[in-house]
């Protein structure tokens, strides 16, 4: 059968979809009157406030380093950690829980985040997309970010409280409405502090009088009773909802109209609005540590009040769970929140020294705030109240709402200026709580868009930064209820502590036991990405981060859930109400977790039949995991995103590699192994199986197996066909494909799709579907009945070198005890192959030596022997 002579199909050249620099060819862009290349467009701008300076022209990111570092050092200076952390020092020992404090910053905090911010920075993506590196634990992270959602909603309540009274401090000038018992809102009870003061008199001597009364009522400040009856108008107990209040709604309409306002544009303009974001509260605070130490005389001994140490204090259980506590409430570790921040680096940041910075930088602020509030406690317990000692000013400070609405108003009434004083201290604290929720919007937001791979425009960050915020309102009405204050209380109390540290005990071991060990155990997998990321990350500085993340902080982080739920105090609220308020926290998380394990596993049914099959693939990183540009993936080893566009041209050529065909020419046919459907080539993988004719074998005395000077060679095949994958030039209804391979088979010899041409009766002269030599004998050629096998005397001192010893049924077996084979001698058994095509049907074998096969004149596919045939 001779060759045909197939026209292959040149297709058009591709069309790439997206942002790549393909060439269009379109032909009305090709030039008249030129045979040069034709013109290609530039690529699209990149939609605002993505610009083409930008690495990554999807999502964009940060102008400089400070954008990035002010960011993050604005997240963590909060109001949560401001206004507990001196209370914490007066009760946990003072200078001793500061260390403390320092100390889980650095053990805790610092490899935390770093560990967000080498991931969002790795990967360019939000905190849903980051946990593609292992998919069936994706679960976790929707159930932690609907937890931000909630999380960002009570924080956001007390910005709105500070947004009042920043208003009240300005709205009647002169007169705070805070001070005085004469306002329709004050009860008997009420004590306005500077009266008593005027009178050289004190509250514990106005209880000490009042105490021998019958009719003796425990003494509410003015400030306080302002909080509570009229900011609030809180209720008695979680139970009695009430109504919404209008002034809180309006002031968290507000607040929320500030966050719109800030973020609308997206992500990356809220880096160059870090540069206002993050100086404002520290340009406040300023101001007030200068008022708090001049011309007080109690500076010295609030100072004292706050950090006199107390070793004691250090051997208690809820010293280092308090410590523990607010260090993971100050950067939301493990939250996402960090990630988002950071997934805006450039790809090449060193961001093991920015994660350093920002934790040195926020722990000076918040001992910087400590210290400025101590002085105010001392000033408001020795010259306000008139009092004295360190012990009292101890007794004074308070945290929380207390801190910021009872105690503060107070200290900063009686100031010169007090109205302007006051409208700085809370402009400091809005200021705040205006960042976090910024950052916390942008954490949702992004998260978002990532998942859907949408691009940060400023068309899709007004689509979804401004409905985040909406919802984000609507979520905190019921905290504007007469039982708001309740409901936010229990919030902090039962429902956040536990999710977060699961997050905070899921990330490090995501990145380092599963990550890292699947598909092959790699612990250091992700360390050793991020030295190739940054290029500054020693192998000693790998191995102890590496602990840390696997061993330390899950170990510390499981001990602390189960000491908090042993210490869990459920008798401020019915049961049942706390134990709902727990199940907010968990549920969500339980839920996200089970639905997508079912979901990760069910794409995976139909090719795989074993659940541990599907289990194992769902938990290897899934394809886009990776950088987000096609540079650094390549640089790292990862595979193109660009794999799955369709494609109409042929790939670029490869330099042609060592193949099967060159090692069939080099390896006997006995040495070769049987390859068939199964069995990959024996050496190279080009061309690939079942792609492209395969050429006939020609023996010559020099060697078993050469190419033929009409047969097609690889080089040949690829000059005819641009790239062997392209399969398109093979028309099977035209083309006789009993000269191609099948695309499924590997048979280094002609497929049997049509075996119409082959003699089906002797396959002696035929190769077999599965056997790259000659078939074996038709063995109906050897008449048993008439060949007379006395001429193989087993008498006869015959020499076995010149006969095959595998196949021994030549000879006569019938007296095989009469044999004398002292004469046989096992050498030279190499001279012969073992297979039986070389005894022809009548005893005759041919002389190897002068053996020649050849292709016939007319067929390229049969073979003929001409040979010099002498008698046995």
């Amino acid at each position: 059968m001779s060759n045909r002579e197939t026209s292959v199909h040149k297709p058009h050249k591709p069309i790439h979809f997206g942002s790549s620099n393909e060439d269009l060819d379109e032909p009305s862009r090709q030039p008249l009157f030129s045979d040069g290349p034709a013109w290609t467009p530039p690529p699209p701008p990149p939609t605002f406030p993505v610009s083409r300076r930008d690495e990554n022209h999807r999502r964009g990111n940060y102008g400089y380093k400070l954008e990035f570092i002010f960011a993050c050092i604005a997240f963590g200076f909060n109001i949560e950690t401001v206004w507990k952390l001196p209370y914490l020092c007066v009760k946990h020992g003072g200078a001793v829980f500061i260390a403390a404090y320092f100390i889980v910053m650095l053990i805790i905090a610092f490899p935390m985040l770093l560990l967000e911010m080498t991931i969002g920075q790795f990967h360019s993506a939000g905190y849903l997309s980051a946990w593609n590196m292992c998919p069936l634990a994706k679960g976790i992270s929707f159930g932690i970010l609907m937890l931000v959602i909630i999380a960002c909603v009570y924080e956001h309540l007390f910005t709105t409280y500070h947004l009042i009274y920043a208003f009240f401090s300005v709205a009647w000038w002169g007169d705070l409405q805070w001070i005085g018992c004469h306002h329709w809102w004050n009860s008997k009870q009420c004590i306005d502090v500077f009266s008593f003061a005027a009178s050289n008199s004190s509250i514990a001597q106005y209880r000490e009088n009042s105490s021998s009364s019958p009719s003796y009522l425990v003494p509410i400040p003015a400030t306080k009773e302002f909080f509570e009856e009229y900011v609030l108008v809180k209720s008695s107990n979680i139970t009695e909802i009430g109504s919404l209040q209008p002034p809180l709604v309006f002031a968290m309409l507000t607040a929320w109209g500030v966050v719109i306002l800030l973020t609308f544009l997206g992500a990356k303009e809220i880096g160059k609005l870090a540069y206002v974001l993050m100086p404002t509260p520290v340009l406040l605070l300023i101001p007030l540590i200068a008022q708090g130490a001049i011309d007080n005389p109690a500076a010295v001994d609030g100072i004292m009040a706050c950090l006199y140490p107390d070793l004691n204090k250090a051997l208690t259980f809820q010293f280092w769970q308090d410590a523990f506590h607010i260090v993971i409430w100050t950067f939301m570790s493990g939250s996402g929140v960090i990630l988002s921040i950071a997934s805006h680096n450039r790809f090449r940041n060193n961001c093991i020294t920015d994660a350093l910075t920002v934790t040195f930088i926020t722990f000076i602020l918040h001992v910087i705030s400590v210290l400025c509030f101590a002085m105010f406690f001392g000033y408001l317990v020795v010259v306000v109240k008139q009092g004295s000692g360190v012990e009292q000013i101890r007794a004074a400070v308070t945290q929380g709402v207390e801190f910021s609405f009872v105690s503060m108003p107070d200290a900063l009434a009686s100031l010169e200026w007090a109205p302007i004083w006051c409208l700085v201290f809370f402009a400091f604290m809005y200021n705040m709580g205006i960042c976090r929720s910024v950052f916390y919007v942008q954490a949702i937001s992004v998260s978002l868009m990532d998942a859907f791979r949408l691009p940060h425009s400023w068309v899709f960050a007004i689509l979804f930064f401004v409905p985040v915020s909406v919802i984000c309102f609507l979520l905190g009405l019921p905290l504007t209820t007469q039982a708001g204050f309740y409901i936010a209380q229990a919030l902090e109390e039962y429902t956040f502590k536990i999710p977060f540290f699961i997050a905070l005990f899921s990330l490090p071991v995501l990145v380092i036991w599963v990550y890292g060990s699947i598909p092959k155990l790699r612990i250091l997998k992700f360390p050793q990405e991020i030295r190739s990321m940054t290029g500054s990350f020693s192998g000693c500085g790998q191995i102890l981060f590496m602990i840390v993340w696997a061993v330390f902080i899950p170990l510390v982080t499981g001990f602390w859930v189960l000491f908090y739920i042993g210490y869990l105090d459920i008798e401020k609220m019915p049961v049942w109400l706390a134990l709902v308020f727990i199940l907010i926290g968990i549920v969500p998380i339980i839920l996200c977790v089970i639905i997508v394990i079912i979901y990760q596993l069910c794409q995976f049914r139909n090719s795989h039949s074993y659940f541990t099959e599907m289990f194992w693939k769902a938990a290897q990183p899934s394809a886009d995991w990776g950088p987000a540009t096609e540079k650094h993936r390549l640089e790292l080893g990862y595979r193109s995103t660009t794999e799955d566009i369709v494609r109409t041209e042929p790939r670029e050529r490869r330099p042609l590699q060592t193949n099967r065909f060159a090692a069939a020419a080099a390896t006997p046919p006995h040495a070769q192994p049987p390859y068939g459907r199964n069995q990959p080539s024996p050496v190279g993988t080009y061309p690939p199986r079942g792609i492209g004719p395969h050429p006939t074998y020609e023996a010559t005395p020099g060697s078993m197996a050469t190419y033929p000077s009409n047969a097609p060679t690889p080089s040949k095949m690829m000059a005819d066909h641009d790239d062997p994958y392209d399969r398109s030039g093979y028309d099977s209804a035209t083309n006789d494909r009993s000269t191609y391979a099948t695309a499924e088979r590997n048979r280094p010899t002609y497929a049997t799709t049509d075996r119409s041409t082959y003699a089906t009766t002797d396959r002696s002269t035929y190769t077999s579907p599965d056997r790259p030599t000659y078939a074996t004998v038709d063995r109906s050629a050897y008449d048993t009945a008439t060949v007379d096998r006395a001429t193989y005397a087993s008498t006869t001192p015959l020499n076995r070198s010149n006969y095959a010893t595998t196949e021994r049924s030549i000879y006569g077996t019938a007296n095989r005890a009469d044999r004398d084979r002292s004469t046989y001698t096992p050498a030279s058994r190499d001279l012969y192959s073992s297979d039986r095509h070389m005894f022809s049907s009548d005893t005759q074998v041919p002389n190897y030596d002068e053996i020649m096969i050849q292709p016939s004149p007319h067929d390229t596919s049969t073979l003929t022997y001409s040979s010099h045939e002498t008698q046995l």
